[in-house]
């Protein structure tokens, strides 16, 4: 262990594994030390960088990213390139990988080259299908699943699922598609993570803790009854404009009866989401005539 020639500094005396220790100051590392490895967050990586084409070949789009050779590289993809892939299997599919890697011949890398390349590495056709595997030092971009039939990556059947993570700078927030690929990097306590669909946490503790708000929406609906137990309550619609958004599973609907003197039905009854994406209400027997329903949906965002 030594302390590290300083960069930039009048002594010029940095190598290339100087600057990359020194960029480490800028980049987030996990509990190990190893840098967030990814692309760069903004609006066309969020939306997906692999995109489909009418031939055997797919669009990368421009994007920013950070590598990991013995230290954090940066890399920058200026302009949509194409990485043509391989002709569809005789039978069933394969999945393909397509990924960056900035290639290094100087030890202690053994690269048969220098200098940023894109690669694409060709799976092995089945019916149980597994990415396959990407070389050392490599950021992978997309998984493109391609069936028999293909004649392009627009065919019917072809799946392009984005892959990269996302980088980010020091103490900054981490962003991740999924809670699976969240609790995958061990991030040091005090560090917030936001994942797709908007939910945020915060490390402490060594676990990722929800910082997810919690909200109420109440009030009351007529129920007609018509001799029958179950009826839709709030359809999508009616659930949209409460709510903001159509019904999720992870909502909580409570009823209550807001009428005493409506009949002899009790208020153990329960809410579904069916298959409309309307919240239905279920009582314990039939019931008939107005019923006035008390309600609280409790969402979390």
């Amino acid at each position: 262990m030594t302390l590290r020639d300083g960069w930039p500094a009048v002594s010029n005396a940095a190598d290339q594994f100087d600057i990359r220790a020194a960029l480490r100051v800028d980049t987030a590392q996990d509990v190990s030390g190893s840098v967030k490895t990814g692309v760069a967050v903004n609006a066309k990586s969020l939306s997906g960088l692999v995109t489909a084409r009418s031939d055997m070949s797919v669009d990368v789009a421009a994007f920013a990213a950070t590598l990991d050779r013995q230290g954090p590289v940066k890399l920058y993809n200026d302009g949509t390139v194409q990485v043509k892939l391989d002709a569809a299997p005789n039978a069933n599919s394969r999945i393909d990988t397509v990924y960056v890697k900035q290639n290094e011949a100087s030890s202690p890398i053994s690269d048969s080259s220098d200098g940023p390349v894109f690669g694409k590495v060709t799976g092995v056709a089945g019916t149980s299908l597994v990415a396959p595997s990407i070389p050392a030092g490599a950021l992978r971009l997309a998984d493109i699943t391609i069936p028999s039939t293909a004649t392009s990556t627009k065919s019917s059947g072809v799946t392009i699922t984005q892959r990269y993570p996302y980088t980010a700078s020091a103490g900054g927030f981490l962003r991740f598609r999924t809670s699976d690929e969240m609790t995958a990097w061990s991030a040091p306590d005090g560090y917030r993570a936001v994942l797709a669909d908007g939910s945020e946490y915060n490390r402490s503790g060594g676990v990722w803790v929800s910082q997810t708000r919690t909200r109420v929406y109440t009030g009351s609906k007529i129920i007609n009854g018509t001799g029958t137990s179950e009826y839709t309550f709030l359809s999508k619609p009616d659930y949209t404009a409460i709510v903001g958004r159509a019904p999720a599973f992870g909502d909580v609907i409570v009823f209550t009866n807001g009428d005493r003197a409506a009949g002899t039905f009790t208020s153990t009854f329960s809410a579904i989401d069916n298959q409309n994406n309307s919240v239905n209400i279920v009582f314990p027997s039939n019931v008939s005539g107005a019923r006035r329903i008390n309600y609280a949906i409790i969402v979390s965002s």
